[in-house]
């Protein structure tokens, strides 16, 4: 794959990444549904999983309110059809009863499927209040 080739799939990839955050925080479960694989993982900074439909039905019901989020130091790598990303993911959220705002570690799986990128995994960890690593 040559380097202009590479550069447009990182361009669509975080094109993708924005579509997410704009689907997280505009609460449009029909547009999240398109971009999560059928068979997502979704790891919470709480260490619980769930797939798809709990995420997507999350959302729909309003019990996650994204008010804002924004990413810091964004690292995109190609593997084929697969992209990984990386970033520091800052959050203001709104949870049931509770409120998981903050930055987190962020690591994005991609895969390229019938010429669409879809999300297969989300893995997300809080940074510690002093920002150690």
């Amino acid at each position: 794959m040559g380097e202009t080739e590479l550069g447009m799939e990182t361009r669509e990839v975080m094109r993708m990444e924005r579509a997410l955050e704009a689907a997280l925080v505009n609460g449009d479960a029909p547009r999240l549904e398109h971009l999560l694989s059928d068979d997502v993982t979704h790891a919470n900074p709480f260490g619980n999983f769930r797939g798809k439909l709990p995420w997507v039905a999350a959302i729909k019901a309003g019990q996650l309110k994204f008010d804002s989020c924004k990413k810091e130091d964004v690292r995109v790598r190609i593997y084929g059809e697969t992209a990984v990303v990386t970033a520091i993911n800052i959050l203001k959220v709104r949870g049931a009863g509770s409120d998981p705002s903050g930055r987190y570690r962020l690591i994005h799986v991609w895969l390229r499927r019938e010429g669409r990128w879809q999300l297969i995994a989300h893995q997300a960890t809080r940074i510690g209040q002093t920002g150690t690593e």
